[in-house]
């Protein structure tokens, strides 16, 4: 918590910088209308991907949907598409499943300790250690190779100079404070927005498992170019990185709330159903209200209690009732 309060000092810091310049230049600009620089945050299948859309319609600008006017930026994108982790994947699969299609689902249903710990294992030695294009491993020699760390840099500078709107997915476990401390002048004429999607953690749960087998699905009998991922999901391990994602969420509001009069805009917005409703918004809204609605994680909510009385109220609707079941047999 301590380091985390050292890092968002630091940032705080060029956010400033860019705020104060931001006033100034703004007198001279007050008929253009700026690009928008928006962090996608959130755990893995909480609906970063979408969140474009719901932030689109709220703010009314069509523009973040153009894909000629937008460019959209995923670390794990890079990773699922390059060689080497398409070719783990791929080895470890044959090896311990022989492409034993059944066996194989029923190990991505419930995942064992082995098999998540190397999806662990080459996703991190692909992010760090790999070529991003050509899969190879980088060794000192070689000159010329370029991480998805570096291409990322790269392709935000490259819509940074091309006034781009650009879409930064990430989970938020740590802010990315990276992004304002190398591009602090390019930012300046940018809209900052960072926004996160709420969902119940046991959803959270059920929904990574159903997107990963469906992933697995793809890759195995369709042949996809991008390899699946397996998020670690086991239970302390996942609730750990959400209680670390609610920090830095509210270190986040604690310096850019209501009060702050901050440029860097947050928003919430709830993704436990289909209305997709805002829930805090920086702009609008108080602190505490952004304190509050963060909660809506469940994060200290028994998912086996909850899943169970799901399966006795299914079952109990199956059941016929005893009127029914009169009417029936009356005729």
């Amino acid at each position: 918590m301590i380091i985390k309060k050292i890092i968002i000092f630091y940032y705080l810091i060029y956010i400033f910088i860019i705020e104060n310049t931001v006033i100034f230049m703004s007198l001279d600009n007050k008929n253009i209308e700026n690009p928008y620089f928006i962090i996608a945050a959130g755990p893995t299948a909480s609906g970063k991907s979408t969140i474009t859309q719901k932030i689109s319609q709220y703010i009314m600008n069509n523009e973040l949907l153009d894909i000629n006017k937008t460019i959209f930026i995923s670390v794990d994108d890079y990773i699922e598409k390059n060689p080497y982790f398409f070719s783990q994947v791929d080895n470890y699969f044959k090896k311990n499943f022989k492409n034993k299609k059944q066996d194989l689902y029923k190990e991505f249903i419930n995942p064992s300790k082995k098999t998540i710990i190397f999806f662990n294992k080459i996703y991190w030695e692909t992010r760090k250690n790999i070529d991003c294009v050509t899969g190879k491993k980088i060794t000192k020699q070689d000159k010329n190779y370029k991480t998805c760390g570096q291409i990322i840099s790269n392709n935000i500078l490259n819509a940074l100079k091309k006034k781009k709107n650009i879409i930064f997915e990430t989970t938020g476990v740590n802010f990315p404070f990276w992004i304002f401390k190398q591009y602090p002048n390019n930012l300046i004429n940018y809209n900052l927005i960072i926004a996160w999607s709420i969902v119940d953690i046991c959803d959270l749960y059920g929904r990574n498992k159903f997107r990963t087998l469906s992933n697995v699905k793809s890759f195995i009998e369709t042949y996809t170019d991008n390899a699946p991922r397996l998020p670690d999901i086991r239970k302390k391990n996942y609730k750990r990185n959400l209680i670390s994602i609610i920090e830095t969420y509210n270190l986040l509001v604690k310096y850019h709330g209501n009060r702050s009069l901050s440029k860097l805009r947050l928003l919430l917005f709830d993704n436990r159903d289909r209305k997709n409703n805002i829930l805090y918004d920086s702009y609008k809204n108080s602190d505490k209200t952004g304190y509050k609605e963060i909660l809506k994680y469940n994060i200290h909510k028994n998912c086996e209690i909850s899943n169970s009385k799901k399966s006795s109220l299914k079952s109990n609707s199956n059941k016929e009732s005893p009127i029914l079941s009169s009417k029936s047999n009356s005729n």
